[in-house]
């Protein structure tokens, strides 16, 4: 059984829907999306919550349903998948991305200095399933006049101060994809507790939507408009039901491990485990080490994996830090001075890696492992007994 407990349930509910021929996500009555988008909204306590074909999309409807458009400045942290980045850039908007502090978040000092006339919205992200200081997120965002879109793909469920990490913003973003707490193979989910905001997602993310017979009477706050294609099927509705009522069992099992890493590990002297602004809501995915040097990171690594344990600095993903990342966006036509009309000012946006140096400093200094559900408690106690036999 894989990390998602898979298993007769899910297929036997696509199976149903394989044979019923309804596989179009739009239906007379609630189909099997509608109904899942009912469930996550009320478990997450928001009002309205939109099915699409990805996270990358759900940050998409975000950006494009809060107006932010073509010249307009978004921040992101420089530790973040590459989608956050493409998001931005598919709206005709600017990433400008910012440090990340010792917690590997997208540091407020930094980006206060990175604000411009041209700044609409941030984008806090919630990696690895652990919180942001959603607080000071907040109000820096309203500090500045920002829209705050949560980037909760990689935390669905965590949560801060005992609130569900992406609920806190203007939108919540949330991924579906294999490599997620819950999956459909594939799949997104927006949040939002506007009911204009839901309904421009509503047309956003199917081009088709204000023309459906289903919708007639359902405008009431914006005239409907053409949007793109970001809609699902039914199959994704099915799968995802079934994982929803496992979702908890999912979480217990991580945050069981996560727990016997933080609990062994709290009395080294050079190295701590990094749980976010909120250790109650860590999701319990990784476990992050931080050094307290570099030099320590790297051989305490080589230790570790001489014994086989896969820990590794998060900049070894490929698609997770700006410098390597960043070559793609400075190559995008969006950046391209030249190429774009609607940049307000001309500026360089240069995302080199000296621009970086702190976050490659932060990051250098920290070890990932990514926590398998399936390992048995004993094979936890038998990491953390490697990694206390390190010697420092």
């Amino acid at each position: 059984m894989d990390k998602h407990f898979i298993d007769k349930e899910e297929v036997e509910a696509i199976a149903e829907i394989l044979y019923s021929g309804e596989l179009f996500r739009y239906q007379s009555g609630e189909g099997l999306c509608q109904k899942f988008e009912k469930s996550i909204a009320e478990k997450l306590g928001v009002k309205y919550a939109h099915l699409v074909t990805s996270g990358t999309n759900a940050l998409i409807c975000s950006l494009i349903a809060s107006g932010v458009g073509e010249g307009d400045e978004v921040l992101i942290p420089s530790y973040t998948f590459l989608a956050t980045a493409s998001a931005v850039l598919a709206t005709g908007a600017i990433p400008v991305v910012c440090e990340v502090d010792e917690h590997l978040q997208l540091d407020l000092h930094h980006a206060k200095t990175m604000i411009s006339d041209d700044t609409k919205a941030i984008i806090p992200v919630h990696m690895d399933g652990i919180s942001c200081d959603m607080d000071n997120f907040q109000k820096f965002a309203e500090d500045n006049s920002l829209v705050l879109i949560e980037d909760a793909c990689q935390s669905i469920f965590g949560t801060y101060k005992n609130k569900f990490l992406g609920t806190f913003g203007d939108f919540g973003c949330f991924s579906f994809n294999k490599d997620k707490i819950i999956t459909s193979g594939d799949g997104g989910l927006v949040v939002t507790n506007s009911r204009e905001m839901y309904e421009k997602i509503c047309c956003i993310s199917d081009g088709a939507y204000s023309i459906s017979p289903h919708h007639k009477d359902f405008f009431t706050e914006i005239d409907p408009f053409l949007g793109y294609s970001m809609r699902v099927s039914e199959l994704t509705g099915a799968m995802l039901n079934i994982q929803l009522k496992k979702a908890d069992l999912i979480l217990e099992k991580y945050r069981e491990r996560k727990k016997i890493f933080t609990d062994k590990l709290s009395d080294l002297k050079n190295i701590k485990v990094l749980c976010g602004s909120d250790p109650q809501g860590d999701c319990g995915i990784t476990v992050y080490l931080s050094c307290s040097e570099t030099n320590l990171c790297n051989e305490l690594g080589k230790y570790l994996r001489s014994k086989r344990i896969i820990a590794v600095q998060p900049s070894m993903r490929p698609g997770h830090v700006v410098w390597k990342w960043g070559k793609l966006l400075n190559k995008s036509a969006f950046l391209d001075q030249r190429r774009n009309p609607y940049l307000k000012s001309p500026k360089n946006y240069d995302y080199s890696a000296f621009n970086y140096l702190s976050s490659m400093d932060n990051i250098s200094k920290t070890l990932r492992i990514e926590i398998d559900i399936h390992w048995s408690l004993e094979e936890v106690e038998s990491i953390v007994a490697a990694i206390k036999e390190f010697k420092l």
